[in-house]
């Protein structure tokens, strides 16, 4: 890190360090920061700090110089702490603890009542976090992902069907998870009412099925090649998670199950697609495992039918072209 910043000295270069180590929905949910502070640091060498299992989110965005790759949040505390960062943007709410160490986070920076908390009564993720940082109103809120062509050749191997729907039924946190016998009722309805075949992501199956209309692709694709596969997917219909995320970034349909969180009732995770009428997001009041299976199948179809009805009209191109390679900077 000394080493950069001596080179962008000699430059004449300023670095400029974003911070959000973990977790996966939340660096693909603060993604537009990195435009943002190239847009208001133009000349600046900008670097991402995160965790090794999430750097290729970050890895092919050409906003990002150098990816900064820390073990814990301790790491980062004290890169901060004694200023070796140079410039930085801590994305990282108050009151968070190293996993590791159990160290705390103390920042001086950015909204003072906002923390770990009570972070979702300021907004969503990245309204929350950017306020936390101490960041000002960005243009730009819509998450972006960057998908290389290997990705998309890898992705083109596993002969994916024609049509399908995508579907993750495990967040990393049970009180985000919907019942499981739920969603094999859910699952099975749509493979033979609707007759469209369903694929399941994550990193373990939540669901065992023989149906010739199920596959299982948890724990066979990276991060970036998951983000290529619901691309192409007619729905996606998930948990708030990291792969809803996803969804999200590349402007995949979704219906999003959404319950009680901790304190939280009536949050709304997401900026720009979803946020704008591309996701039906499914709620109660409650635990997320009281939700009604009925409900959450009329949601569905109603999403199919819409998408269906508009791609087979003059508006459905963005539909009917899913299945081609995107450009580089999808």
């Amino acid at each position: 890190m000394l080493w950069i910043r001596l080179a962008c000295l000699c430059r004449g270069q300023r670095t400029v360090t974003i911070s959000l180590i973990e977790h996966f929905g939340d660096i693909v949910a603060c993604e537009p920061v990195a435009r943002h502070v190239r847009k208001t640091r133009p000349n600046a060498y900008i670097i991402w700090c995160l965790r090794w299992p999430y750097r290729e989110l970050m890895e092919h965005h050409p906003d990002v110089d150098r990816i900064l790759v820390v073990n814990c949040l301790t790491e980062w505390i004290l890169l901060r702490r004694f200023k070796i960062a140079g410039e930085f943007v801590d994305l990282h709410p108050r009151g968070r603890k190293c996993s590791v160490c159990n160290r705390p986070l103390e920042k001086s920076e950015g909204e003072p009542g906002l923390n770990i908390l009570n972070y979702y009564n300021f907004g969503s993720l990245l309204q929350a976090f950017c306020r936390s940082a101490g960041l000002s109103e960005m243009e730009e809120t819509a998450p972006r992902v960057y998908i290389p062509e290997s990705a998309v050749e890898t992705v083109d191997r596993l002969n994916l069907p024609e049509e399908f729907v995508i579907f993750h039924a495990r967040s990393n946190e049970s009180a985000r998870n919907w019942n499981e016998k739920k969603w094999a009722e859910l699952l099975e309805s749509i493979r033979t009412d609707l007759k469209i075949f369903t694929i399941e992501v994550g990193l373990s199956p939540a669901l065992v099925s023989s149906s010739p209309r199920y596959r299982s692709l948890c724990g066979q694709v990276s991060f970036i090649e998951l983000a290529e596969v619901i691309r192409r997917a007619n729905l996606f219909i998930g948990v708030d998670s990291g792969p809803a995320h996803l969804a999200n970034a590349v402007e995949c349909p979704g219906v999003i199950l959404l319950g009680r969180y901790h304190q939280f009732s009536n949050y709304f995770p997401y900026d720009g697609f979803f946020a704008q009428g591309g996701a039906t997001v499914v709620r109660t009041n409650g635990a997320l495992s009281s939700l009604e299976t009925e409900k959450v199948l009329s949601a569905v179809e109603n999403k199919l039918s819409a998408i269906r009805a508009r791609a087979a009209g003059k508006l459905g191109s963005a539909y009917v072209n899913r299945k081609a390679a995107p450009p580089k900077d999808s």
